[in-house]
């Protein structure tokens, strides 16, 4: 069966990132094409709490090494929640340059059934993959699309037409498309591997809004209390709250867009503060794979609070 992406364009990054942006940094390249070790970093940190990723044998990640056509396989594997096939499947045949000893045979046999299942293919040739070949930038991208069913834009030749209808899925925003051209031909390292790949696996493309963390990885939405009473009318423009959240990963909450973090008892406490929005505010428990649940509170003000609360002069859209 293939796995249909039903992505809305672009502004699906947009939406994904104002949660996600809580745990890490932003996403997204700066304004003169390159990415902060940071951010490289908080990805690749994402992505090995998720077990998808592992660092060398003295556990440093090593970011700027160059990465495998195999070890990429064998991260998207592991994504797709397919770890334990790969070791049932480890020296099944699967190309000819695929020796059945080597430690990618069963991640490289799973992820050619994969992407069949969705009409592609993830060899050189059709007898040949290429294992230890260097991974270039335009090939990551390539890679993410057709694991997760994104089509490349029909009309440009290779790369561009993955480069651009990675853009046109929401997987990257354009500044990162923009920056993927320059880098596109020249072989990626780890950290921006990693970076390309949470973007896109974090992307919530798939089938009822899901990403592909949230459909294969952790598919449990943490638990969330509020626990404070809040009084329907307040004279304060700023109010305490708290409640319990509790999952099987680390979790943290969004009291109206301000993240608190959790305590290890499962409580946490922070601050709502009233504006001029409206009535309305969300208190939202979410976890690293980016599973959420919220809960509604209704407070009014008073023309007192009214006066100091936070101005916003643009309101999100009901």
């Amino acid at each position: 069966m293939k796995r249909k992406a039903l992505w809305k364009g672009s502004l699906v990054v947009l939406v994904a990132a104002a949660i996600a942006v809580a745990w890490f940094v932003p996403r997204q390249a700066s304004a003169v094409g390159t990415f902060t070790e940071d951010q490289l970093k908080e990805a690749a940190e994402r992505m090995q709490a998720l077990k998808i990723v592992s660092g060398r044998t003295d556990g440093d990640l090593a970011l700027g090494d160059s990465i495998t056509r195999a070890e990429m396989v064998t991260m998207i594997v592991r994504a797709f929640g397919k770890e334990q096939q790969a070791a049932l499947l480890k020296g099944a045949p699967s190309f000819e340059d695929v020796s059945a000893n080597s430690w990618a045979s069963g991640y490289i046999a799973v992820a050619k059934q994969m992407v069949e299942e969705n009409g592609q293919v993830i060899g050189r040739t059709n007898s040949t993959f290429d294992p230890n070949g260097l991974l270039t930038a335009a090939e990551a991208e390539a890679f993410i699309m057709k694991f997760i069913g994104v089509s490349p834009k029909a009309g440009p030749k290779w790369p561009d037409n993955y480069i651009q209808g990675a853009v046109n899925a929401g997987l990257v925003t354009s500044e990162v498309g923009d920056y993927l051209n320059k880098i596109k031909n020249i072989p990626a390292t780890r950290g921006q591997t990693f970076l390309f790949t949470d973007m896109g696996f974090s992307s919530k493309i798939l089938e009822g809004g899901k990403s592909v963390y949230t459909t294969y990885i952790d598919t449990k939405p943490p638990t969330l209390t509020v626990d404070t009473k809040l009084p329907e009318i307040s004279e304060e423009a700023k109010l305490t709250v708290s409640g319990t959240a509790s999952d099987n990963d680390k979790v943290k909450v969004s009291i109206g867009g301000n993240v608190v973090e959790v305590g290890k008892d499962g409580k946490w406490t922070g601050t709502l503060e009233l504006n001029t929005c409206g009535d309305t505010y969300k208190i939202t428990a979410f976890d690293v794979a980016g599973n959420e649940t919220t809960k509604e509170v209704t407070v009014k003000m008073t023309d007192k609070a009214r006066s100091v609360a936070k101005k916003v002069y643009s309101c999100p859209a009901k």
